[in-house]
């Protein structure tokens, strides 16, 4: 009783000084929705967790590189230095997609990732297949991977330009 009578004193002193008549209602509803969102927090596995079991809809190989850089990121920084920049750029984008993720869950005010730059590619040239390469990888798929045959002779006449796009 004695704080209760002792915070609205200190609303009446507040009121006089600004005008506002806030009630002490608001006040503590104010602070409980600042305090659970200021202790609303997932670790950085549970994240990683929750966030790929979302991703149902991706390829086997893209949630397993989501588990892979589950495992490897602990300093995020660190972590990116060592690598690649190809693969630096493919980790900031799953990352960034990650926190964004977590921002939309409120478990986190806003991203640690927004703060990584992508790395600089340089722009390579077009390279050609020579048509040993070319026979070779038909000869491959043709053995181990059959479904992949018309793709690959498509792609090579587009490449030879024998076959005009329209």
């Amino acid at each position: 009783m004695g704080e209760a009578s002792e915070a609205y004193n200190l609303l009446d002193a507040h009121l006089k000084a600004t005008g506002d008549d806030t009630s002490l209602l608001a006040i503590t509803k104010d602070y409980r929705t600042r305090y659970r969102e200021r202790h609303q927090s997932i670790s950085l596995d549970a994240l990683f967790s929750e966030y790929w079991e979302s991703k149902e809809h991706l390829s086997k190989i893209h949630r397993k590189q989501i588990l892979y850089a589950k495992h490897r990121f602990n300093q995020l920084q660190e972590v990116l230095d060592d690598l690649s920049a190809g693969t630096q750029n493919r980790y900031i984008r799953l990352l960034k997609s990650m926190w964004a993720f977590a921002v939309r869950k409120g478990y986190s005010k806003e991203s640690p990732a927004a703060n990584l730059d992508f790395s600089h590619l340089p722009k390579k040239g077009t390279e050609i297949f020579s048509n040993e390469d070319i026979k070779r990888m038909l000869d491959q798929a043709f053995a181990k991977e059959f479904e992949l045959v018309p793709y690959l002779a498509l792609g090579a006449l587009l490449d030879s330009g024998l076959l005009q796009e329209r």
